[in-house]
């Protein structure tokens, strides 16, 4: 009968191992699907970043009309921001 107590006592001791083995593994995002994640993020902030200075570009246009662009110090450097933010999204699409 200890040989099979024994026995038993094996098998059950690896199914709970190797239960936690997948347990750990499911619990705990892999390195790929982090790195994915963060991509996703990066690209996030981006887009807002965008939105963010059109918002404000259009808002400056509103205030004070469509030469904005040539005459006002404020728009020119928004403007060059943006394009900036627009070529790392077009880098990293």
């Amino acid at each position: 009968m200890k040989p099979f107590n024994l026995i038993l006592s094996v098998i059950a001791g690896l199914v709970m191992f190797i239960s936690a083995a997948f347990a750990v593994d499911a619990r705990y995002a892999l390195h790929v699907e982090f790195a994915q994640l963060s991509e996703r993020l990066d690209q996030k902030i981006l887009r807002d970043k965008a939105d963010g200075l059109t918002r404000r570009i259009w808002s400056l246009q509103d205030r004070y009309g469509k030469t904005c662009g040539t005459e006002k110090e404020q728009c020119r450097e928004l403007r060059e921001e943006l394009d900036e933010i627009r070529r790392k999204q077009k880098a990293k699409g």
